[in-house]
């Protein structure tokens, strides 16, 4: 066999390339840089600030919490206490005239819805409140059905013509039985399903128009209830304030027409003889009021909480500064204007220069 020699050229080449690959450096290939994780930040010291509305119980829906009263407000809310803390109730599925509606006053059958609600049910009383799907409505009341003992009072309220039904989705457990109860109700004539009263030929002295607060005894200020004939003084207004009357109303047990008097959101009943078309010769001090109804403000100095207003009111508690509150309602003292605010435990009276509006 013929041995075949390579050529020399060959063997220079190759021994060329080995050399020159001796000598490269080997290539690392590009990485892409990993970023460092971000450190996460220690959490800040931010004071909390305490909201003045109570945040509702968390509830499943169907459960049953205990509750003791502390206070029928109308013949479909109440108010209660769970825990130590204060909670409006408004009861589901139902709806009563009102006592003192924002522009209706005082509606037909509101004064005798609440009194049939109170017959049933006083403050200590321990009623169960029975959750639908619901929680909360938009001013933060509980939606409840509300019991006491065996005693569905939703439904009383209903089935002696006193409540309509007014159920919404989802929360319609019982809205087959609550309107059974009306359809017996509207059969029965009771209630609202019975004849309207009429007003009688008794003359009505104002209407819906501008009016000036008079004292009949000649007293410097006028007194305000929260009911027509009935319920406790709310506020007490300087005579020969200016007053808009948004409501009247016909009073058959005292025989009178009761007038709803309003200075911008505040509200109080008052008779004929507290009103005057004219300005009176008593005008009442140049002090401006510098809040509106259920606004929110801060104590600006630490200050006391009184029963009602006036320096001498007994000292309910004392408020720190800044502490949140919401206006409720409207009051005259020592010659400026007190306000009726609402906080975390019992409400009461401060004067007028220790609010302001909370900074942003």
């Amino acid at each position: 066999m013929t041995k075949r020699h390579a050529h020399p050229w060959i063997a220079v080449l190759v021994l060329g390339l080995i050399v020159a690959a001796c000598n490269l450096s080997p290539v690392t290939p590009t990485s892409v840089p990993t970023p460092a994780p971000t450190a996460t930040p220690a959490p800040s010291s931010t004071p909390t600030v305490q909201s003045t509305a109570t945040p509702p119980p968390t509830a499943a829906p169907g459960s049953r919490t205990p509750a003791r009263v502390t206070e029928v407000t109308d013949g479909d809310t109440i108010l209660v206490d769970i825990g130590g803390v204060e909670y409006r109730v408004r009861f589901i599925g139902i709806d009563t005239p009102e006592t003192g509606h924002p522009t209706l006053g005082a509606e037909w059958l509101g004064y005798e819805a609440t009194d049939y609600l109170k017959s049933m049910l006083q403050a200590g009383d321990t009623v169960i409140l029975e959750k639908d799907i619901s929680d909360v409505d938009i001013y933060n009341r509980l939606l409840r059905y509300v019991w006491k003992g065996d005693l569905h009072l939703n439904a009383e309220m209903v089935k002696a013509g006193l409540a309509s039904v007014s159920t919404y989705e989802p929360d319609v457990k019982y809205d087959r039985q609550l309107r059974a109860l009306q359809r017996e109700a509207q059969n029965k004539g009771l209630g609202l399903w019975g004849p309207r009263p009429t007003f009688p030929a008794v003359r009505q002295e104002f209407g819906h128009e501008n009016a000036y607060l008079v004292s009949p005894t000649g007293q410097a200020t006028v007194p305000l209830l929260d009911g027509a004939n009935r319920g406790e003084v709310v506020s007490v207004w300087p005579a020969g304030v200016k007053v808009y009357l948004q409501d009247i109303y016909w009073d058959a047990r005292s025989a009178r027409w009761w007038y709803w008097a309003a200075i911008q959101d505040f509200r109080g009943w008052v008779t004929a003889d507290c009103l005057s078309k004219n300005p009176p010769s008593v005008t009442p001090p140049d002090a401006p009021i510098r809040f509106m109804g259920y606004q929110e403000v801060v104590t600006a100095a630490a200050v006391p909480l009184r029963d009602r207003p006036g320096s001498a009111a007994t000292v309910v508690r004392q408020l720190a500064a800044g502490t949140p509150a919401i206006v409720t309602r409207l009051g005259w003292a020592d010659g400026q204007w007190w306000y009726l605010i609402s906080v975390n435990g019992p409400d009461g009276w401060v004067p007028q220069d220790v609010l302001e509006v909370p900074k942003p």
